[in-house]
């Protein structure tokens, strides 16, 4: 399926729940989109202070995660080297808190995964969940960094390599 920017959207069904994730790429032309769902996601401080004013930039990727023709989640990443290794730099992920455990994080980031084979990205160190999900994931923790966040909160930075077609 094409999403109308040339890239192949990539879809998955929960078959228990009857649950049908799409991820499209995202156009300049949603960056209110993204921003709505980045506020919904992280608060509204983030409509001031988030990464959805990166949306059409040169260089980087955003994804839109559909749950049943629902906007439901997002992903921006761009080109960002770490200890002089290049690949892409997750700089937001969130999903909805309704929409929270039906896979579109997984989707999202599979999306991108697929797509460049490896990234890496901060997480809130008291983020067990999202830690969780991106251990599944193949990411493992490089270091902490401290006081990484606006309110001191200490982040993990984490990375991946290839994730395999069959995951």
């Amino acid at each position: 399926m094409a999403d109308g920017s040339g890239m192949a959207a990539a879809a998955a069904v929960d078959m228990g729940g009857h649950v049908m994730i799409e991820v499209c790429a995202a156009e300049r032309r949603q960056m209110a989109l993204v921003c709505r769902l980045e506020a919904r996601c992280f608060g509204l401080e983030r409509v001031l202070y988030g990464q959805w004013q990166r949306v059409g930039a040169p260089g980087v990727e955003t994804w839109i995660a559909y749950i049943n023709a629902a906007a439901a989640g997002f992903l921006i990443s761009y080109p960002h080297d770490i200890d002089a290794i290049s690949c892409p730099y997750v700089a937001a992920l969130g999903v909805v808190p309704h929409y929270r455990r039906l896979g579109a994080a997984h989707a999202l980031l599979r999306t991108m995964l697929l797509r460049y084979g490896a990234a890496w990205l901060h997480v809130r160190a008291s983020n067990a969940s999202a830690i969780a999900l991106y251990a599944a994931m193949c990411f493992t923790v490089d270091r902490r960094v401290s006081a990484y966040y606006r309110d001191g909160e200490d982040a993990l930075l984490m990375h991946t390599v290839v994730l395999q077609a069959s995951d």
